[in-house]
């Protein structure tokens, strides 16, 4: 029950859905299921409000066991397994958990449909530091990259997987730096430190 909660927290997770069909209308209603007690109202209205355009009636299925769920159950079941860790601990980024890992990926990738920005605002903690992302989804397809310091330098290393080989090209820029920008989906590159440009 709680891998299945967490299961349908994910699916329905904006940023995993980003350009992509998650399978969240077929496997909504088994993952449900499978939660029992453990389906908390969080994660049903945030299944609702992912479902309303493509699936209205599954919506509608989500919002009437929304109604009755009791109210003692207005936080998720926390499991003890890593995906429920990184939920708990990651209230510290903001808000109820789903919010505070919504904002930690927005820390480290922003996208549009010719572009991808990685580590778009860094915090001032994280100059420094090293830095390791592995297979994150974006609409253009999965994103790995790695940044290690040479003095007071980063240096980027990244890797995107696209969706699709003729897909048109992306242009990989990095919040690090405050020009660099690559159209190559694939590299390792010394960076001069700075703000990105708009």
């Amino acid at each position: 029950p709680p891998a299945a909660a967490a299961g349908l927290r994910a699916l329905a997770s904006r940023r995993l859905r980003t350009g992509l069909v998650s399978g969240l209308a077929d496997w909504a209603g088994p993952l449900a299921e499978a939660a029992g007690t453990d389906l908390d109202s969080l994660t049903l209205e945030q299944v609702a409000a992912a479902l309303e355009t493509e699936a209205p009636a599954a919506a509608r299925d989500a919002r009437r066991l929304l109604a009755q769920t009791p109210a003692s159950m207005s936080q998720p079941v926390v499991a003890k397994d890593t995906l429920d860790a990184v939920v708990r601990n990651s209230v510290a980024f903001g808000g109820d958990g789903l919010a505070g890992i919504e904002a930690l990926l927005d820390r480290l990738v922003a996208e549009a449909a010719k572009h991808v920005v990685m580590l778009p605002a860094p915090p001032e903690a994280w100059r420094g530091a090293s830095v390791d992302t592995r297979s994150l989804v974006t609409r253009h397809g999965l994103l790995s990259f790695s940044v290690r310091w040479h003095g007071t330098r980063p240096v980027l290393l990244w890797d995107l997987q696209p969706v699709r080989v003729d897909d048109p090209a992306v242009r990989m820029r990095c919040g690090l730096a405050e020009s660099w920008a690559s159209e190559a989906l694939a590299g390792e590159v010394l960076l001069a430190t700075g703000t990105p440009e708009s």
